[in-house]
Order: C-alpha cells, then structure tokens, then sequence
C-alpha cells in the first residue's frame, strides 16, 4: 500500500467510510471491489452502508418490485439487492472483523424517536457496519 497519494488520503491510516444510499446503485461485483478495498485499509477502519436485502419469500417480492419500478421511473434503477445472510458472510469474507447487520424492526426499535414522524422502513431495509 502507497500512503497519502496525491488526494491527500493517507491509506496507512484508519478511515471510515459512508455508503449510504449508494449501494442499490452498484452492481454487486462494483460493490464487493469497494468493500475489499476498505478491507485492505488498516485495522480499525470500518465502512456503514444501507442496502434494500432480496429474500426469496414470494410475500414480498411484489412490494421489491414495487421498490423497483419507482427507482427506475425515477432514473435510478436498482442494479443489487443481495440476500442479507450471503452478504454477511461476503463482508467477513474479504477480511473485515466485525459485522453489525441491522434489519429494519432493528433500526426501528434502537432509533424510534429519531424515527418519529417518518415513514415507516420497508422490511427489506437493512444497514450494515463493517470494521476491519
């Protein structure tokens, strides 16, 4: 690894990054690069991203398709809903330490009063904390 480059990044330290409201927008291969980027940052960086998680249960497939078709109307299709227990095991796989994976009901009961007055979550939401 190469420190500090010329953006001024210094790769030999610890960073954190933010991919929220990114991720759906990658495709899985662009997304797992990045991820096994951070993972080769040093020990303590650690990455936060949102994802909207595919499961094959028939009950929700027509509100993801839903999800879908109004992202695509809105020209940002999604190109990735990877299934939430397969992504884990891909994040610790490329050499991150710690993985907190939280679903919607979990980030609904541990921020309920910052959700106040908010739409609901759908089900298929989930964040995600990746430490190195």
């Amino acid at each position: 690894m190469r420190c500090t480059g010329a953006s001024g990044f210094d790769d030999c330290r610890p960073a954190q990054f933010s991919m929220l409201g990114v991720t759906p927008y990658l495709t899985h291969n662009a997304f797992v690069e990045t991820l096994g980027t951070i993972a080769r940052l040093p020990k303590g960086s650690e990455v936060v991203f949102d994802y909207l998680g595919a499961r094959e249960d028939k009950s929700r497939r027509a509100a993801r398709d839903d999800i879908r078709t109004k992202l695509s109307a809105w020209n940002e299709p999604v190109q990735s809903q990877p299934d939430p227990e397969t992504l884990q095991r891909e994040v610790l796989d490329l050499g991150f330490s710690q993985v907190h994976n939280f679903n919607a009901a979990a980030l609904g009961a541990r921020h309920v009063q910052e959700l106040r007055g908010l739409p609901e979550l759908p089900e298929d939401f989930y964040v995600m904390r990746a430490r190195v």
